[in-house]
């Protein structure tokens, strides 16, 4: 009986034993002083963070390109386009 105890100690010690080294193993390659693996929540929490920014850029060149092409008309084709909508206007009510 001592001796089945033993090799599932044995075993039981050996799997730690790999754990450990695992461990130490990502850490060494891990680049930079104090360097750590990085938890899921903190790779999808930088992926939404990137998304993020992203979104940020693509809807400040979207407001920027509508900006040019309103100021793309002189005053005097501002004051047509709001007398046409004037007049549009009035017809339907």
């Amino acid at each position: 009986m001592s001796a089945r105890r033993s090799t599932a100690k044995r075993a039981k010690q050996e799997r730690a034993a790999k754990r450990a080294r695992r461990k130490r193993a990502t850490t060494e390659l891990a680049s930079g002083r104090g360097a750590r693996k990085r938890s899921w929540i903190g790779r999808v929490a930088k992926w939404l963070g990137i998304a993020g920014l992203v979104g940020v850029a693509a809807g400040g060149a979207l407001i920027a390109r509508d900006e040019r092409q309103r100021r793309a008309y002189t005053p005097d084709e501002v004051r047509q386009r709001l007398h046409e909508r004037a007049a549009q206007a009035g017809q339907t009510d």
